[in-house]
């Protein structure tokens, strides 16, 4: 009797058979892979975009709200005449969402051993104040130099922080009210008289209010080339624009930002875009993007 035993062709088709499956397993095996570097890749990414819409939302609720503008090519044009269609791509460092920002950090002051004290209240004594000498109450002006040095590392007595009336003169464009040399709705502050609560401005306004905000710089949101950059500590009063500001990277392989506004400017939009490298190459695409929306309300 014949022991059982294989043919050549059947040891063939054996050969082929696991061939097969061992391909499919490879297949199948290496798209789990793909769809794993994906998703881990999507999920960084989405909270990479969230953190820098965070970001660029919780600074733009503590800017001047009349001050904002989308920057192009020297041209400052106010958010609320941006719509997302005539909205730029911030695409290269010509194109630019600047904004002048509140100095919240002296308002809030310094804890001085019972209480936090606030440096400036943001309200004037109008009755004491006249010209170029401005009363204000229930503040500590020694604060704000202090303050705005430990921040900005510059002398806080030249001409650094500037007073803006949100009930004052509202006449010009955005660009001369805010981001010409000697904008016409802020004023530099020459010094503060700590003992006295009042400040001196460099020169005098049209109007007094007798609400007012302080600002130690101006910011701005620009994209270049793939990196997002965060522009601050610049003074347009001071005849500093953004070239003479610090930068700060928001993020790395951002492809598109746009900032709009809606509800006649009541609300500002946010929409980015951003890339990674580990998606690309498992999708084996070079256009694929994740992009996210934001909206602040102000």
């Amino acid at each position: 009797m014949r022991k059982p035993s294989f043919t050549l062709i059947e040891v063939v088709f054996v050969v082929v058979i696991l061939g097969i499956l061992g391909s499919l397993s490879s297949e199948i095996v290496l798209r789990i892979y793909y769809s794993y570097i994906t998703q881990r890749g999507i999920q960084s990414l989405e909270i990479r975009l969230k953190t820098v819409l965070e970001q660029v939302g919780k600074y733009t609720k503590h800017s001047i709200k009349p001050s904002v503008v989308l920057l192009r090519s020297g041209n400052y044009q106010s958010i609320n005449d941006v719509t997302f269609q005539t909205g730029a791509l911030l695409q290269d460092r010509s194109v630019g969402y600047f904004w002048i920002g509140k100095d919240i950090e002296s308002q809030q002051g310094i804890w001085n051993g019972t209480q936090l004290f606030p440096g400036y209240s943001g309200v004037l004594d109008l009755s004491k104040s006249n010209g170029v000498d401005l009363n204000t109450t229930n503040s500590d002006l020694s604060y704000i130099p202090r303050i705005v040095n430990s921040i900005t590392s510059i002398d806080p007595y030249n001409q650094t922080s500037a007073i803006y009336f949100p009930y004052g003169n509202s006449t010009g464009t955005v660009q001369e009210r805010f981001w010409n040399n000697n904008p016409s709705s802020l004023f530099p502050i020459s010094s503060f008289n700590s003992s006295t609560s009042s400040m001196t401005l460099a020169r005098r306004p049209n109007e007094l209010g007798d609400l007012y905000f302080l600002s130690y710089s101006a910011y701005g949101v620009r994209l270049n080339k793939d990196t997002l950059e965060l522009v601050w500590n610049f003074r347009p009063w001071n005849n500093e624009n953004f070239n003479s500001g610090q930068t700060l990277i928001l993020a790395n392989n951002i492809t598109q930002f746009r900032a709009w506004s809606e509800s006649g400017g009541s609300i500002i939009r946010f929409y980015i875009c951003g890339t990674d490298g580990d998606i690309l190459k498992a999708l084996g695409r070079d256009d694929w993007e994740h992009c996210k929306e934001s909206v602040v309300v102000r």
